[in-house]
């Protein structure tokens, strides 16, 4: 099961490389894309474009639990406390 989702993502990434535009609101989407990965570095750029393009589905990273997966990162508890939503 994993392997066919690696396999999706990596088949998104090719599209989106290949010139496919990514509209404002796909943003966080890329994240996940790159965050099933196990890409951090690329999930991040991601999820600051989708901050800095104000999506609202960015406001659920706080309880989507793909996202435990980098919450031990330094830069996951500094673009909570931007959106608003570290305690």
């Amino acid at each position: 099961m994993r392997l066919q989702a690696k396999k999706n993502a990596e088949k998104i990434i090719m599209a989106v490389e290949a010139g496919t535009s990514v509209s404002p609101d796909d943003c966080r989407g890329m994240a996940l894309v790159y965050i099933a990965l196990g890409n951090t570095e690329m999930t991040f750029k991601w999820m600051e474009k989708s901050y800095l393009n104000h999506e609202e589905s960015l406001c659920s990273i706080r309880v989507d639990s793909i996202w435990k997966l980098i919450s031990s990162d330094l830069r996951f508890e500094d673009l909570l406390k931007r959106i608003g939503l570290a305690f």
